[in-house]
């Protein structure tokens, strides 16, 4: 199927999605365009809420972490999603980073939430929206920079050994 949209270049989208009656190219087309939340959705979870780099060693307490993350991104969303339906609005068009530094920070007072306080928050949480994005492009580049140290290649107690080798250059 090609894709066409005005003022963009033509896309072939290739599927194994065979049954055309139950997903014609429209739909296939439409949940192409979905992408870009789901990428969003990861970048979050690895970026606001710190995923990018696990530091449990063993696969299961690798699995718990990641669920940990999930329920977390999960509990954010939902917070959004509230402040969505206060403000009348598209739960997408809420900041995530925005709605996960007011529930932080509203956590750290430690202040009860009662029933004026949790509007206050909500009304706070759908102040900042994000504007609409259709077919947004970003660069394929990867954005973390290099550190200053090389790469830790050996096991840590044979690398105290001969730390000279990870000294700074």
């Amino acid at each position: 199927m090609i894709s066409r949209k005005k003022g963009c270049l033509d896309k072939l989208l290739l599927s194994s999605l065979l049954d055309h009656r139950r997903l014609p190219n429209e739909r296939v087309r439409e949940r192409y365009g979905w992408r870009w939340d789901v990428e969003s959705d990861f970048c979050s979870i690895k970026d606001v809420l710190g995923a990018g780099v696990l530091v449990c060693r063993t696969p299961e307490m690798i699995i718990k972490e990641l669920w940990t993350y999930l329920l977390g991104y999960n509990l954010i969303r939902l917070l959004a999603c509230e402040a969505a339906r206060v403000r009348g609005c598209e739960p997408r068009a809420i900041s995530f980073r925005h709605t996960a530094r007011l529930w932080s920070a509203w956590a750290m007072l430690g202040e009860e939430l009662d029933e004026r306080r949790w509007r206050l928050l909500l009304e706070r949480i759908g102040q900042r929206r994000v504007r609409n994005r259709p077919g947004r492009r970003e660069p394929r580049a990867i954005k973390r920079r290099p550190k200053p140290r090389s790469l830790l290649d050996l096991p840590r107690p044979l690398a105290r050994c001969c730390c000279r080798a990870y000294e700074r250059r």
